[in-house]
């Protein structure tokens, strides 16, 4: 199993603040995976933060 990929910086100057993991995949109009960052398979599920 592939681990989570760093996908967000989030830099405070010239700081390196924090680092956000995860998976993502972009998908063609068939399903197909044209990319893929950490693992294609692990499945997420993501939240909405109410307003």
């Amino acid at each position: 199993m592939t681990q989570a990929a760093p996908l967000v910086e989030v830099w405070r100057g010239p700081f390196l603040e924090s680092v956000h993991l995860g998976h993502a995949v972009i998908c063609d109009g068939t399903g197909q995976i044209v990319n893929a960052w950490g693992d294609p398979d692990t499945v997420v599920l993501p939240r909405v933060r109410p307003r």
